[in-house]
């Protein structure tokens, strides 16, 4: 069972806060392409909510490709994160490693050896920068 909770007090709808929760439990790979969520009524039971704000939440998420409908009519994750969302943040950590490791003194050169040498496994250590 997916661990998701919902504030009443917050201003954000519980649809939304239910759309936002099942979003990073498959952006984080917690919840894989094919997992099943709980049907609208058992989230529902669980939260103590109208298992129509649930179906919201649910039909958002299918509109926008994270869910699917499978036989049964049970819902399951369609896909991870987004290949490019996943590219860009790769991206904005090399540039941060990338900065670090300038500022400490490593040239440009120094730091393709060393990222030459991570992919190639053969990482000397920490601190190793010759």
């Amino acid at each position: 069972m997916v661990d998701i909770t919902v504030e009443f007090n917050s201003k954000v709808p519980i649809y939304i806060q239910i759309y936002e929760q099942i979003k990073d439990l498959a952006y984080s790979g917690k919840l894989k392409p094919g997992d099943s969520v709980p049907s609208s009524r058992a989230l529902a039971g669980l939260l103590e909510i109208n298992y129509h704000t649930v179906n919201q939440a649910y039909q958002a998420l299918w509109k926008d490709g994270l869910l699917k409908m499978e036989r049964g009519k049970r819902y399951v994750i369609a896909k991870g994160k987004p290949e490019n969302e996943v590219y860009s943040e790769i991206e904005e950590e090399g540039r941060e490693m990338i900065n670090r490791a300038l500022m400490v003194g490593l040239t440009e050169d120094e730091i393709m050896n060393l990222m030459k040498r991570i992919l190639k496994g053969k990482n000397g250590g920490a601190g190793n920068h010759a």
